[in-house]
């Protein structure tokens, strides 16, 4: 459990703004059907819905801190009173990063949503063979994996899927959408991308096992349980993806096999800024009081021999502590732009996916067993028996460990907690969380300037 760390220290962090992806300059900014003459107008569009990825307010920073911080695996850190109101469950409306995450991903579906229309509204014989369609197949992944964390950390939000052409109040003010709504929307975007997706693409681009592991992960989220498995199963089929033999060169390499999705950095202009957030000088450029710090309980969770400790924890003395615990999962520091991607999806979550799903449906499940030890096994650790497991509900307990432990700081925990109904029993001893705090408040800005806006209960 968690215990608050307060440490009156200044940090000497600055988050970075935007980065771009790939070598191309994204041009999703110009919209209309005057740009999209073209394939590469297509192309460089798609591009920009990529880039929208990057931000410190995306998956440069913020998700890992929704998905660790929020949960038990790590404090705050630092000293971002955004951060420290996350971390202890005492967000309100005006919180900073809430602000800005909300504006980030709206902006990231607005560039989808862009190239969706205008691209569709193209002609397939400029294209070469099925490009159009696949065009299409990535910014639907693309925004149904928006809406998807969207709904997780906030609930209820406006369902925004056309291309906003004016600014007059009925076009930019929409209301909230049911959450099943937005549930629906993002099982039909990800479908559709099933169907046009490749198996193999370029680097950085999704493809048709990424959309498959995703919406594997939403039936998990709505508990569409033999859904869930099938999808994952699809992935296996594949044959494409395989756990890598050693846990660290997960870490210090990137796109390797076990790889279904990630964020593309390369450093520089297109650089990562959590390696220095997180990592002690002076494999950190710089030496100030660090950001989301493993918790005690996280560091009791690994098991002796368990290698994904040390790949993913490293201590070190500070001017603010001995042998004090630092994530080590994002490396290569370099001024806040390092070249160091951000997994979305990796290959042993839809083992986990899987074997979860498959327990679930039935106990005692053979293949769910030998999915959690082959993920245990790539560890170090020895396999289970149904001895160790002798009910569902020991086998449940079983799999939720080793999703923690396996993916741990790669913002899983907290929506792992939440899907699963544990996140008020894990965290009420510590922290004043209630059934209204599971989600967090629609920015204070958005509900002012938006008269069909509600705001979430309790805030």
């Amino acid at each position: 459990m968690k215990k608050y760390l307060i440490i009156i220290l200044a940090s000497a962090a600055t988050l970075t703004g935007c980065k771009k992806f790939l070598d191309q300059k994204p041009q999703s900014e110009i919209t209309g059907a005057n740009f999209y003459k073209v394939p590469s107008d297509a192309e460089s569009g798609l591009i920009g819905c990529y880039d929208a990825l990057q931000p410190d307010s995306y998956y440069g920073f913020d998700i890992e801190t929704y998905g660790d911080v929020v949960s038990d695996n790590a404090y705050a850190g630092g000293d971002n009173p955004a951060n420290i109101q996350e971390d202890t469950f005492n967000t309100d409306a005006n919180n900073a990063n809430i602000s800005r995450d909300w504006n980030q991903i709206y902006q990231a579906i607005g560039r989808c949503n862009d190239v969706i229309d205008n691209v569709t509204a193209m002609d397939a014989s400029l294209f070469q063979g099925n490009r159009k369609n696949e065009i299409l197949a990535e910014a639907k992944f693309l925004r149904g994996l928006h809406y998807f964390n969207l709904v997780r950390i906030f609930g209820p939000v406006p369902l925004v899927v056309k291309q906003i052409k004016d600014t007059k109040p009925e076009s930019i003010n929409a209301g909230n959408s049911t959450i099943p709504a937005i549930y629906d929307q993002i099982t039909k975007d990800l479908n559709e991308a099933i169907k046009d997706l490749p198996k193999d693409n370029n680097v950085g681009r999704t493809t048709k096992g990424a959309a498959e592991g995703i919406l594997a992960k939403v039936n998990l989220t709505n508990k569409n349980w033999q859904q869930a498995a099938d999808l994952s199963k699809q992935v296996i089929d594949l044959n494409k993806y395989s756990l890598v033999s050693n846990y660290d060169a997960l870490w210090s390499g990137k796109n390797t096999t076990e790889s279904l999705f990630e964020v593309q950095f390369t450093g520089g202009t297109e650089g990562n800024t959590m390696p220095d957030l997180f990592l002690p000088f002076p494999l950190a450029t710089y030496e100030f009081l660090k950001f989301s710090t493993p918790t005690e309980d996280m560091i009791a969770a690994y098991e002796p021999n368990d290698t994904r400790k040390a790949a993913s924890i490293i201590f070190a003395d500070q001017y603010y502590g001995k042998n004090f615990p630092h994530v080590y999962k994002y490396r290569n520091a370099a001024g806040f732009a390092a070249p160091t991607n951000v997994p979305v999806l990796r290959y042993a979550d839809v083992l986990l996916m899987r074997a979860e799903a498959l327990n679930e449906i039935s106990y005692p499940n053979a293949e769910a067993l030998a999915l959690l030890n082959q993920v245990r096994t790539r560890a170090g650790l020895p396999s289970k028996t149904i001895a160790n497991v002798s009910s569902q509900d020991a086998m449940r307990v079983a799999i939720a460990k080793e999703r923690r432990v396996e993916l741990a700081f790669e913002g899983s925990r907290w929506f792992d907690l939440l899907r699963t109904g544990k996140a008020i029993s894990t965290l009420q001893a510590k922290y004043p969380i209630t059934q209204n705090k599971l989600l967090f408040p629609i920015p204070q800005s958005q509900i002012d300037k938006n008269p069909n806006l509600k705001q979430n209960p309790g805030y």
